[in-house]
């Protein structure tokens, strides 16, 4: 467990540090945003009344949140940071998403298209992760999680009823595993 710790945070420190790196082979000209800058794609639809009112907002850059409780219900085109006491996804996320809380929920609308890292003592996946790397107290997987590719999770309790389509590396003291759950690689 010490170590899937120990290589999950190394893991997160390299990935914080070499994100946002861009090389040039030209000098970049940096000039400073206005109010109406497209940092995020509204579409709106009209009410009962004909008033525009959004209907989603697509969030189009990195996303770093630290809040008590942090909730991400909206779309986000890119890597999202969170440090929360509670955490709940209950929308895309096209990129990866680092999350270092007590409570972690990832909800059934919730579809992560790349990699998820997280470092909590509870984390309950209830929706789409392709990989997912998670130091927990416990893990739970539900009957309506998949996990498209592989896991790599290490902690005390793993309850596992969802589907992992690829490799699951773990290392728990205790594996609850349900009769609909299933993984289609090698389980190491």
């Amino acid at each position: 467990f010490k170590k899937i710790t120990f290589i999950l945070l190394v893991v997160c420190i390299f990935t914080l540090l070499f994100s946002n790196v861009i090389s040039y082979a030209e000098e970049a000209v940096i000039e400073p945003r206005t109010v109406d800058s497209d940092l995020s794609a509204v579409t709106t639809s009209e009410d009962s009344e004909g008033t525009a009112v959004p209907s989603t907002i697509d969030h189009l850059e990195d996303l770093y949140l630290q809040d008590k409780s942090v909730t991400v219900d909206y779309p986000v085109q890119a890597n999202v940071f969170v440090l929360a006491n509670d955490v709940t996804i209950d929308s895309s996320i096209l990129g990866n998403a680092f999350i270092c809380a007590k409570t972690v929920n990832i909800k059934s609308n919730a579809y992560i298209n790349s990699s998820l890292f997280v470092l909590a003592e509870d984390v309950n996946i209830d929706g789409v992760v392709f990989d997912l790397y998670s130091a927990s107290s416990n893990l739970s997987i539900s009957s309506n999680a998949r996990i498209l590719r592989n896991i790599t999770a290490g902690g005390n309790t793993l309850d596992l009823s969802g589907a992992i389509y690829r490799n699951a590396n773990l290392g728990f003291d205790t594996i609850n595993v349900s009769e609909n759950a299933s993984i289609s690689g090698n389980l190491k």
